[in-house]
């Protein structure tokens, strides 16, 4: 995984995402990844106005663009954070 993470770009849902991936590392004396952290529902305020004070959660976002959502479905949220 260090190979393919290491000098790109994660998108991460949440501050969670990026935490657990730390401590995991940190608990198994591993490096943590030398990566960019994208905050998705932060940029996702940003870029569109009408999440941009609330109600921007991935469920509110996936349906506004016509996705149905599940959540803790991890490869569907991978899905519509990526899309």
């Amino acid at each position: 995984m260090k190979l393919k993470l290491n000098g790109n770009t994660v998108v991460h849902h949440t501050s969670f995402d990026r935490i657990a991936l730390n401590k995991a590392c940190h608990k198994h004396d591993l490096p943590r990844f030398d990566v960019e952290w994208l905050r998705f529902l932060k940029n996702c305020a940003q870029s569109v106005p009408q999440f941009s004070k609330s109600e921007y959660g991935l469920k509110n976002v996936a349906n506004h663009f016509g996705y149905t959502f599940k959540h803790h479905d991890a490869l569907a949220r991978a899905y519509y954070t990526e899309t």
